[in-house]
C-alpha cells in the first residue's frame, strides 16, 4: 500500500515539474518576443511585465507544491 502511495505522490510532483517547466517555456517566449519588439523599436503592450510576474509567481507555487508532494512521498 505504501508503495502505491509513493508512486502516485511521484506521478503527482512529476506533473508538477512537467507544469514548472512549461511556465518557464513561456516566460521564456514572453522575453524573446520583449527582445525582437525592441530591437524593431516598437513599444511593448504594458501587459508583458504583468504576463512575466504571473509566470514567476505561478512557477513558484507550482514548485512549492511539487516539493510538498516530493517530500510526502
Amino acid at each position: 500500500m505504501l508503495k502505491t502511495e509513493a508512486t502516485r505522490l511521484q506521478a503527482e510532483a512529476s506533473d508538477q515539474w512537467a507544469a514548472y517547466q512549461a511556465k518557464g517555456i513561456k516566460s521564456a517566449i514572453l522575453g524573446e518576443s520583449e527582445a525582437l519588439l525592441t530591437a524593431q523599436g516598437k513599444q511593448l503592450p504594458a501587459t508583458f511585465e504583468n504576463e512575466r510576474e504571473r509566470y514567476r509567481r505561478e512557477q513558484s507555487d507550482i514548485e512549492n507544491v511539487a516539493r510538498t508532494k516530493e517530500r510526502a512521498r
